[in-house]
């Protein structure tokens, strides 16, 4: 949590506390501000780092589904130039070879 940040967001509260501290009503309403916007700093600052973490999360589970998509097109590939170069009896007679264990 950058610090700096934090001291521009608290001065005017600050500065209000320290003006009315002759008067304890608007001190204290100053105070309860303060404890607010902390507490709302704390809580959009866990949010944060929680949308951090599920963003890297995501970005890692794309590039697998990524890599998964380009060995499945390499395979599609590799059947189509099996198809067109073999003669079709063959193809009616022979399986299908199973996927590699890979993409599970």
């Amino acid at each position: 949590m950058p610090r700096f940040s934090i001291n521009l967001a608290y001065r005017p509260i600050a500065g209000s506390i320290r003006r009315n501290a002759a008067n304890p009503d608007a001190r204290q309403a100053a105070e309860a501000s303060l404890k607010q916007l902390k507490s709302n700093l704390e809580m959009w600052t866990d949010q944060e780092q929680k949308c951090q973490v599920e963003q890297v999360e995501s970005e890692n589970q794309g590039a697998t589904d990524s890599r998964k998509m380009t060995e499945l097109s390499d395979h599609l590939d590799r059947f189509d130039k099996l198809l067109a170069g073999a003669p079709r009896q063959i193809i009616l007679k022979q399986p299908l070879p199973a996927p590699s264990s890979s993409l599970k």
